[in-house]
């Protein structure tokens, strides 16, 4: 099964900062938070955000919409399945660890 993470162009240059690439589970402050994915590549930004609630439709807020989509390897990481997103169509799981990076797509607007 193939797993993928939506990232923004900020994520996106702290991923391509890293070598090799990862995943990174901290946050501006360094401060340790968990990494949220699914199991289903979404080509576009709309249907990305309303499938996973990302991006504009964030329910916390409003967020950068996602740029990238990123195909991971959890080898050696662990893992939560959370079930359908709330409000979305589309399986929501977690990590505390930093996954590694396989592929990168552009995603395509809007």
């Amino acid at each position: 099964m193939a797993f993928f993470r939506y990232g923004s162009v900020l994520e996106h240059m702290m991923i391509v900062a890293s070598a090799p690439f990862r995943i990174p589970n901290v946050d501006r402050a360094g401060k340790l938070k968990l990494v949220y994915f699914t199991d289903v590549q979404i080509a576009s930004v709309s249907a990305a955000e309303s499938a996973l609630m990302i991006g504009t439709l964030n329910p916390s807020g409003a967020t950068h919409p996602p740029a990238y989509c990123y195909e991971i390897d959890l080898t050696g990481c662990t893992y939560t399945l959370h079930g359908i997103v709330a409000g979305g169509t589309e399986a929501e799981y977690t990590t505390p660890d930093q996954p590694f990076v396989i592929t990168i797509h552009s995603m395509v607007l809007p």
